[in-house]
């Protein structure tokens, strides 16, 4: 709904429901669903393996025992968004097509659209968007994993006073 909305299809949540429900079906629904949840797991994947393999490799070199502070977990983070967000461009570019094509039916499913973009314009269809993406998914990795880091250290030193205490 929210992505038909985006485009202009509809301008009222109540309607997009009802309108498409009365042309598509209960199954209309959940267009796109499929190809939502292969772009949503590949995204996690790499948005988490590449915030972990970074975050090493900086306490590797920043020396023994070191730890992140939210500021560095930060940058970090912006920089596994950027990763993500590059990698996996062309799963929210299939997902989005998947998505608005409506009850014409464009695609059959995630290879016969991906085939057919190829096709018809080209592999760079594949990476339409990717500028906005990498600064909106950086921004999100910098304040999610900055905050993230920032959780750890709070609950570290909470649980170093509750040992003191006992």
């Amino acid at each position: 709904i929210k992505s038909r909305m985006q485009v202009g299809q509809f301008q009222s949540a109540v309607t997009a429901v009802k309108t498409i429900v009365r042309q598509e079906g209960l199954v209309g629904m959940f267009a796109g669903y499929k190809s939502f949840l292969l772009r949503d797991i590949c995204f996690d994947v790499v948005e988490f393996v590449s915030y972990e393999q970074l975050r090493e490799f900086y306490l590797e070199k920043k020396g023994a025992g070191s730890k992140l502070s939210a500021i560095e977990g930060s940058g970090i983070g912006a920089v596994a968004g950027a990763l993500t967000a590059t990698f996996t461009t062309p799963l929210d570019v299939i997902k989005t097509r998947m998505m608005l094509q409506g009850k014409n039916k464009v695609y059959k499913g995630v290879i016969d659209c991906t085939t057919k973009m190829i096709a018809e314009e080209g592999a760079g269809a594949l990476f339409k968007g990717v500028g906005p993406r990498v600064t909106w998914i950086s921004i999100g990795g910098a304040v999610f994993f900055g905050a993230l880091e920032k959780a750890k250290s709070v609950i570290a030193a909470v649980l170093d006073d509750k040992e003191e205490d006992d």
